[in-house]
């Protein structure tokens, strides 16, 4: 039973992985892998785990920084140290048991927090609540959260560091929100696919700092719609319809632009679960149609 636990938790470390790093680069699969391997080299060793216990049973961040420097120091012995049985030498060479470690305590950070936000959106019904109430719920600074172990988490660099994690966070979760209130569909088109989908900002996220987490201020749309809504090329009437700039109107005898655009002109959107887009906001985005 506690294999499978282990297991399902390994798999979840790793979506979060993918979804922290670069797509493409096998940076999840790979940490997943260094922490198992520091798991039979800590096990072979017989030192810091409990019996019984596992490197994934490890949720504590006092005991997981513990667990990040025996790493780092073992990493720089030159006969491998606890590592020294362990024929795929390039885990702990190249540093990859060390990072993994320091990535699980980000991912058990963060999904603390993620779920701590998602609870509260579901149980909201006043978006712009929600988005104080969001912005409120503060990451709780840890060393280990930091990729430069030379940052000083007191220091500015330290604070400004924490404070782009969670802005990356939160920017991650608006995503999550708005894309359940459209049902995980481009709210135009009615795409169901999550790789193509945008959670657009009515208000941009970097001028509205008050409705950034408001998924009042959000739309589900498809890339390219996302794009002409994000340049203010398309945008939605008083009753939802999707209108146009003037400038778009030398477009109007293309082929393509009939296809994609000229076809949809005057479409309703299909209206979200709960929180309706704010038309306060829609009204500000319309003056600034292009």
């Amino acid at each position: 039973m506690k294999q499978a636990i282990n297991n399902e938790f390994a798999q979840r470390f790793q979506r979060f992985s993918e979804e922290f790093h670069a797509k493409g680069s096998g940076t999840a699969t790979s940490y997943v892998t260094a922490l198992k391997k520091l798991n039979a080299a800590l096990r072979g060793a017989g030192c810091f785990l409990q019996p019984g216990e596992s490197v994934w049973d490890i949720h504590d961040d006092g005991r997981l920084a513990q667990l990040y420097a025996l790493v780092k120091n073992e990493q720089k012995k030159p006969d491998g140290g606890i590592f020294r049985n362990e024929s795929a030498k390039s885990y702990w060479k190249q540093g990859f048991c060390s990072a993994a470690v320091k990535d699980f305590a980000r991912f058990l950070s963060l999904s603390v927090r993620q779920e701590q936000m998602l609870n509260a959106f579901d149980s909201a019904t006043d978006g712009s609540v929600l988005a104080r109430n969001l912005e409120s719920m503060r990451l709780s600074a840890s060393p280990m959260l930091l990729d430069n172990d030379d940052i000083v988490l007191t220091s500015a660099e330290g604070r400004t560091a924490i404070r782009e994690v969670e802005v990356r966070q939160n920017q991650d979760v608006f995503r999550r929100m708005v894309l359940q209130n459209y049902h995980s569909r481009c709210c135009l088109t009615g795409l169901p696919m999550p790789e193509v989908l945008r959670a657009s900002h009515i208000s941009a996220w970097a001028n509205d700092k008050v409705n950034r987490m408001n998924p009042e201020n959000g739309l589900c749309l498809s890339a390219t719609y996302d794009a002409a809504f994000d340049r203010h090329l398309i945008s939605f009437d008083e009753d939802y319809r999707l209108i146009f700039a003037p400038s778009l109107q030398e477009y109007y005898t293309n082929e393509a632009f009939q296809e994609y655009f000229s076809k949809l002109r005057g479409h309703k959107i299909t209206m979200p679960k709960r929180f309706l887009p704010s038309q306060s906001l829609l009204e500000d985005h319309r003056r600034h149609l292009a």
